[in-house]
């Protein structure tokens, strides 16, 4: 089973302090290229990666989040009680930390696969509530399930609290 991701430009967040009703939110454009290109095969234990050999680009494969975000697939795992194994290899991939939203990507591709082959039905919305993205915008949730120009209008404010990052910002407005 393979599945393809888009990247996605995150061009802005539209209210961090609530002083509106609504916390958070965003606006994203989901672009064709660069890609996330995973396939999986199920394995009786264990989880393995192998990346495509026309990826060379050392910084492409070093960091990549794949390997470091083993939480994702574990939370799917111990939230479904899955039993099986798999081996995943990554066909195409781009650079990390690059602005185009790798982690989310990366993240929901690993789980959706992984439900995929345990026949549980699950959208990018559901998936991302399970493993704590798109906390603070849903550009990249809703890049991965429908694409398009995307326009989040956060969260109402009543459901998510201030945080610690939010509580320092207006500390220091105050201060200035």
């Amino acid at each position: 089973m393979i599945i393809k991701t888009p990247s996605r430009i995150h061009m802005a967040l539209i209210d961090l302090n609530g002083s509106y009703g609504r916390r958070d939110g965003g606006i994203g454009l989901t672009i064709s290229k660069p890609n996330f290109v995973l396939e999986a095969e199920t394995l009786e234990k264990g989880i393995s990666i192998d990346f495509n050999k026309n990826i060379k680009d050392n910084d492409i494969k070093k960091p990549m989040p794949f390997k470091n975000k083993g939480f994702c697939r574990k939370k799917i795992i111990s939230h479904f009680n899955i039993n099986n194994g798999f081996h995943f290899n990554v066909n195409e991939a781009f650079l990390t930390h690059s602005g185009l939203g790798s982690g989310t990507q990366i993240s929901l591709a690993t789980a959706k696969l992984i439900c995929e082959y345990n026949g549980i039905s699950i959208n990018g919305v559901e998936l991302g509530k399970i493993l704590g993205r798109g906390g603070t915008s849903g550009v990249g949730i809703y890049s991965f399930d429908q694409g398009g120009l995307i326009i989040d209008g956060g969260h109402d404010i009543n459901e998510k609290k201030q945080n610690f990052y939010h509580l320092q910002l207006q500390k220091l407005t105050l201060q200035i």
